[in-house]
Formats: C-alpha cells, sequence, structure tokens
C-alpha cells in the first residue's frame, strides 16, 4: 500500500480462465521505500476443479520483501513462499487440507513488550494446515481448524494451534415466519502446545506453555434489537500466557447491546 515510507508501488495483475474447470494468474508487484530498499516479487497460481466435489490449488511466489518499511533498519529479505491445497465439499460436509513451505525469516521483536526485545531468526518452515466444516442440521455446525510447522518450529507463535466451535443459530422460522427473532449458542475450545514466543534482553528464548481454553457466546436478535453476552476461559485456566507477566484472565466477560430504530 502506498504510503509515507512506501512512495512508489508498481502492480500488474492478469489471470486467465478457459474453463470451467480451471483458472491461473500471475501477480508482479514493485515497491520503493525510502533509504533507498525496494519490495518486488511474482506469484503465481492456479486452480483445478476435479469430479465428485474435489478442488485442487497451488500457489508460489518469489522474491524480495521489506517487512516493515516504517522502520529505517528493516532491510529486505528473500521470498520464496509454496503452497498447495485440495479441498472437498458436499452438502453437508467441507475440509480442506493445505501443505506450505515458507523460506527462512528475521522477524522483528516486539517494541511494545520489553521483555521480548527480539524474536530468533528461522529457517524454511513447512506446515500442515486442516480446515474442516460439518453441518449435520441447518441449525448445527461444527466447524475448525489445525495448524502445525514440521520441522523447524519458528518463534513468535505456537508450534500447534487448533479450534473447534459447536454452534446452534436458528430463527426458528415455523413459529417466527418473518424471520424477526434469531438465537446463536456458541461454544469454542482452542489449544496449543509449548514452544518459544521471543528471546529476552539477553538473546535467552522465552517459553510459551501450552493451554486448552474453553470460550462460550450467546447471542440473541429480536427485530432490531440484538444483545451478546461472550465469556472466555469459561474452566478457568491460568498459568499459561502468551506474554510474560500477562496471564490470561479467567472467567473473563464482554456483553453489549444495540437496538436500532428510525423516529
Amino acid at each position: 500500500m502506498r504510503s509515507t515510507w512506501t512512495p512508489v508501488e508498481l502492480r500488474v495483475r492478469g489471470g486467465i480462465s478457459p474453463t470451467r474447470f480451471f483458472t491461473a494468474g500471475a501477480d508482479v508487484d514493485h515497491q520503493r521505500h525510502d533509504g533507498e530498499r525496494t519490495s518486488q516479487w511474482i506469484a503465481a497460481r492456479a486452480g483445478v476443479r476435479l469430479p465428485f466435489g474435489f478442488v485442487a490449488s497451488a500457489v508460489w511466489r518469489k522474491g524480495t520483501a521489506v517487512a516493515a518499511p516504517s522502520i529505517r533498519s528493516d532491510e529486505a529479505q528473500d521470498v520464496d513462499d509454496r503452497s498447495v491445497t485440495g479441498a472437498w465439499a458436499s452438502s453437508f460436509f467441507e475440509v480442506e487440507a493445505s501443505y506450505s513451505s515458507n523460506a527462512g525469516f528475521r522477524p522483528l521483536g516486539y517494541d511494545q513488550y520489553p521483555l521480548l526485545p527480539a524474536i530468533g531468526p528461522s529457517g524454511r518452515t513447512n506446515w500442515v494446515t486442516v480446515n474442516a466444516r460439518l453441518a449435520l442440521r441447518q441449525w448445527f455446525v461444527i466447524d475448525g481448524w489445525y495448524s502445525s510447522p514440521q520441522g523447524t518450529r519458528p518463534e513468535g507463535q505456537p508450534p500447534t494451534h487448533s479450534l473447534i466451535n459447536a454452534t446452534l443459530q436458528s430463527r426458528f422460522l415455523p413459529t417466527y415466519r418473518s424471520g424477526i427473532f434469531g438465537l446463536k449458542l456458541q461454544g469454542s475450545i482452542e489449544n496449543w502446545s509449548p514452544g518459544a514466543i521471543a528471546r529476552d534482553g539477553a538473546g535467552v528464548p522465552v517459553d510459551l506453555k501450552g493451554g486448552t481454553y474453553w470460550r462460550m457466546f450467546i447471542g440473541l436478535q429480536i427485530g432490531a434489537f440484538t444483545a451478546y453476552y461472550d465469556r472466555y476461559n469459561v474452566a478457568g485456566t491460568r498459568r499459561t500466557w502468551y506474554v510474560p507477566n500477562l496471564p490470561i484472565p479467567a472467567y473473563a466477560s464482554t456483553f453489549g447491546v444495540r437496538w436500532e430504530f428510525r423516529n
């Protein structure tokens, strides 16, 4: 995006779809940042629709990029990211799996957290990610995702991370045919494994403890009136955190009400 630190940006994008079963495209991007720095890469992508509800796609991006143009000391790094994705969908079930390989990266530290001034550089990292959605009924859906690196585990994020949601949402149309009434109940469980979140001032990795968290959401709509209640860490899990000395609170909650009307 053109800004004070990126006064020049040129992007060329093109694509082709000779049939409804195949698409392909490419992007070429050139950015000039202050301090005589540049970012430039080319990205190519293709997708194909297969029989029996299967689809497959692939993306490859290669070049150089400045992660934080606003920081003059941040230099361009090599970009060589590749991914392949396969998916299958039916009337009630969807699943998507992807395998990606990202080039090594030297991330910046957390300026807002003095205890975490640096994040260690990572080598090439391969990721496996799975998303799924099961709609047993129109009003009841289970969905979630799972992500895990293979081989090198980069700092700054959980090595293995997953989230599962169970959602009940209905407008009770047999009773309220106008659709004026709506109810949403959702329960979620999030889990991540131990890893290294960053490094301290001495360059020693700071551990990220593993954790499992439950969440509950209730939403109610009656015409133009909407109310919700959202509660985090329902099980009261303690002694875990993303940032040292900033524990995730137990039983934290938010709620709100909105009423729209015209005079």
